[in-house]
Order: C-alpha cells, then structure tokens, then sequence
C-alpha cells in the first residue's frame, strides 16, 4: 500500500493545479501576476513529470498509471501553456482563460491516469463542458460555438460508454468475439472521429475558431484532441485483438487518407 506521503506526491500533476486555481481566480483581473502563477505551476509540473519515472499508484485498490507517453504529452502540454499564458497576459482571451485552463489540465491528467474508458472519458467531457464556458465567455452574442461542442460532447459519450461495455463483455463471451469486436470497432470509431473533428465530423471545429478565442480553439485541437490520440493509442496497446483487427487498420488507413486529401484541398 503506498504511503500517503508518496500518494500525496505521485498525485501532483492533479492537486496542484487544483491547489492553484482559487489564487489565480482571485488574479484573474491581473493578467500578469495571474499568468504568472499559472506559468509557474504548470513548470513545476513539467519537471515532476520529467524527473519522477512511471510508477503505479494505488488509490483505495484501483490502480492509476500514467504512461510514459501520458507523461510526454502532459509535459508538451504544460510548456504550451507557459507559452500561452504569456501570450494572454500581452493579449486578452478572456479573464478566466487562466484559472480555466488550469482545472481543464487537472481533469486531463486525471482521465489519463485511468485505464478504464469509461472514467477517462466521463473524466474528458467533465473537461469539455468546462471549456464549453471558457468557449462562450468569449462569444457573447452567439451560442452557435458552445451549441456545437455541446451536441459533439452529448453524440460522443454513447459511442464510448457502448465500446467500453461490450470490451468487459467480450471477455466473457469469447464465442462471440467476432461479433462484439465489429461492434466495439464501430463505436470506437464513431467516438475518436466526433472527438478528433474527422472529416466530416468536423463542423464544430470551424465554428469554435470564428466564434471562440484562438488560444481556446488551439487548446481544444492540442489539449483535448492530443488526450483522445493518446487514449487511442493505449487502447491499441492494450488489446492486441484490437490493434490487430482488419477493420481497424482499414479506418485508421482510410480516415488519415481522406483526412490529408480534404485538408490539402481545404488549404488550395
């Protein structure tokens, strides 16, 4: 049983953003002391990150671990918030874009510390709506951006919650493995396609950028789309009947094509 010290420590990438948040609030009318806590938070994270090698926590029997590539992405993620921060305090995004940001990477990192799907994605979309505000808080005479992300979170949640289910079921019910894993491929990829704005599940993501502050918008791609990647890639690695399923290598082949073919056309 991990002390709890030690649990206390392993769990600083939560907390501490979490610890911060009130006194950036309360900063949040001074965008230079506010982006300067907040900069100084996320860069002690980064180095707890860079420092501290991937342990398993145990908290009350369930075990948490933050991968290794978990760890690469939240360390990206923190420096480009620095940078962010930065770029709010010379140029306003909005007064609660600091304190916003920083709970959205607590819930981040906490989804991530998770391997069941459902709590990372119930933990992701706790994230989302948060954002949903920071996204309207910058659109006062239009609700069409919050509007969109806000059907996108309620479309998504099923697709994932379904996957999730029928993966412990399939477990139990190995004669029908063939059946459910189309299924679970199906609901994995309606999820991932919502989530990651896949040509042509993408019409929110224009609308954030005309609507939204750019930062939110960036963070939105970078932040949330960078977690989903990241949850795709562990599912991967933990089922190797999934990774290995011909009809996964068929979408995954398929949506990255069509996806560099609309975008090269987009940009022409």
């Amino acid at each position: 049983m991990i002390e709890l010290s030690e649990l206390w420590a392993a769990l600083l990438p939560v907390w501490l953003p979490l610890a911060a948040l009130p006194f950036v609030y309360l900063l949040r009318r001074q965008a230079f002391m506010a982006a300067l806590l907040a900069s100084v938070v996320l860069a002690v994270i980064a180095w707890w990150l860079v420092n501290n090698p991937v342990t398993n926590i145990d908290l009350f029997g369930r075990e948490l671990l933050l991968s290794r590539i978990a760890q690469v992405l939240l360390v990206a993620l923190a420096i480009w918030l620095i940078f962010a921060f930065i770029f709010a305090w010379r140029i306003s995004q909005g007064w609660t874009l600091f304190p916003v940001l920083l709970l959205v990477y607590s819930l981040i990192t906490g989804a991530l510390l998770f391997e069941e799907l459902v709590a990372r994605v119930l933990l992701l979309k706790v994230a989302w709506l948060v954002m949903i505000l920071l996204v309207q808080g910058g659109t006062k005479g239009t609700t069409r951006a919050a509007t969109r992300l806000l059907i996108l979170a309620v479309l998504a949640v099923p697709p994932f919650l379904l996957a999730a289910t029928l993966i412990t079921q399939r477990v139990y019910q190995p004669e029908s493995a063939e059946t459910l894993t189309s299924i679970i491929v199906l609901a994995l990829g309606m999820g991932f396609a919502l989530m990651l704005a896949i040509i042509p599940f993408h019409a929110w993501l224009p609308q954030v950028v005309e609507d939204g502050p750019p930062l939110v918008a960036a963070w939105l791609v970078a932040g949330m789309g960078g977690s989903y990647l990241i949850i795709l890639f562990e599912l991967l690695g933990r089922y190797q009947w999934l990774a290995e399923n011909e009809q996964v290598q068929n979408i995954l082949f398929t949506g990255g094509l069509l996806l560099a073919i609309c975008g090269a056309l987009l940009i022409v």
